[in-house]
């Protein structure tokens, strides 16, 4: 095989390989902001509906918010001809707050949620953080910069190792008889 349709099978490939990458980037960033939101059991357990104070992987809620396919996704990537473009985000109104801090308000049920997550686990946090609710009508969230710390973690671990898997991919192509 010639150099020039070992070239033509490589750019045949390229749209694939494309949106193959695309998917990777779609599954590999929520994966850096969940495990920016492990650092804290407790940080975790206010992210999600689950019992996460005894969870390894924070589920639901502000996790699931960052995957493409979030019902509150921010996140968009999109292929086209010219190369890959994508925001990571998250639409839930209270992602900001967590990530820079700040408070939240109670619309009137957010003590509840909290006691019968208490009653449920037993865990001091939840009692504390009820108590909190019903004194000051909503809860202060401490800075936590889970996004901030994602986005460079990303940058540093994955963009690379995507960069290589894909360089990978048109060898194999390339060099395939």
């Amino acid at each position: 095989m010639t150099v020039d349709e070992k070239i033509a099978r490589v750019i045949a490939a390229i749209p694939a390989l494309m949106t193959a990458t695309a998917e990777m980037l779609g599954e590999d960033f929520p994966a850096f902001i969940e495990a920016e939101m492990t650092q804290s059991k407790i940080a975790a357990a206010t992210f999600n509906t689950s019992d996460a104070l005894h969870s390894n992987r924070p589920v639901g809620g502000l996790a699931d918010s960052f995957r493409p396919d979030g019902e509150d996704s921010g996140t968009t990537i999109t292929v086209t001809a010219s190369g890959i473009t994508g925001e990571f985000g998250s639409k839930k109104p209270y992602a900001r707050i967590h990530n820079t801090g700040g408070f939240i308000a109670s619309k009137g049920n957010m003590h509840k949620f909290f006691w019968a997550q208490y009653a449920k686990t037993k865990a001091p946090f939840y009692k504390i953080i009820a108590l909190s609710v019903m004194k000051k009508g909503g809860v202060n969230i401490r800075k936590r910069a889970y996004f901030d710390n994602a986005v460079k973690e990303f940058n540093d671990k994955a963009i690379p190792q995507i960069r290589a898997n894909i360089l990978l991919r048109v060898r194999q192509i390339f060099e395939a008889q």
